[in-house]
């Protein structure tokens, strides 16, 4: 049985303890961190949305810093997606980074309409993400795709993949917030990389979780 990382470090007879308690207890808490990031007016807030409503969200805003949402994944066991939805503005890129975690999921969105010359602003995001969680797995999601917004080419996501790696990119999905296209198959793909996230599986005393 694996302990959880949040377990502080004890002598060996509490942790012998605490497991042989879990063992006939414990309980599953199969919640995945989903965190969102990029530029203001990304489609990040209405992504959110998305999933958790299942609508398109006409009257929205600008993100004041951080949005926290949950979702349980219909059909998945009890999995719920806790969404992270950072809000764009550069003045809260260093409060954003105590909210960024190694056991998450994280989707670089950005709208292909306003970064049509270059996409420094996106490698931004990701460079003040990967200052804090390195190892960071990374999806990137294009928006607007029910627009006319053009996905990226075949050259521009090998690109993504040589600056940060085979290993770190893990996939590219270009969507449509409003009409739903590319929603499925994205939902699928986290479902995936939430399966391998470390504790997903874990037992926890009924204590902890409640």
């Amino acid at each position: 049985m694996k302990l959880p990382s949040e377990l502080p470090n004890q002598g060996n007879g509490d942790i012998l303890d605490y497991l042989r308690v879990v063992k006939k207890v414990g309980v599953k808490m199969p919640i995945a961190k989903i965190i969102l990031t990029g530029p203001p007016w990304a489609g990040k807030t209405c992504l959110v949305h998305r999933f958790v409503h299942n609508s398109f969200l006409r009257e929205r805003k600008m993100t004041p810093g951080i949005s926290l949402k949950s979702w349980k994944v219909p059909m998945k066991d009890g999995l719920e997606f806790m969404f992270y939805d950072l809000g764009g503005q550069p003045v809260y890129a260093t409060t954003h980074r105590l909210f960024l975690h190694t056991r998450a999921c994280f989707l670089v969105v950005w709208n292909p309409k306003a970064e049509k010359s270059s996409l420094d602003r996106v490698h931004e995001y990701v460079r003040d993400l990967l200052d804090v969680v390195p190892d960071a797995l990374l999806t990137f999601v294009t928006t607007h795709a029910d627009e006319g917004a053009a996905e990226l080419s075949d050259r521009e996501k090998d690109a993504l993949r040589q600056r940060y790696g085979e290993q770190q990119v893990k996939r590219y999905f270009h969507v449509g917030n409003e009409d739903a296209s590319g929603i499925d198959a994205l939902r699928e793909h986290l479902v995936g990389l939430a399966g391998g996230l470390g504790g997903i599986d874990s037992l926890f005393l009924p204590s902890y979780v409640t």
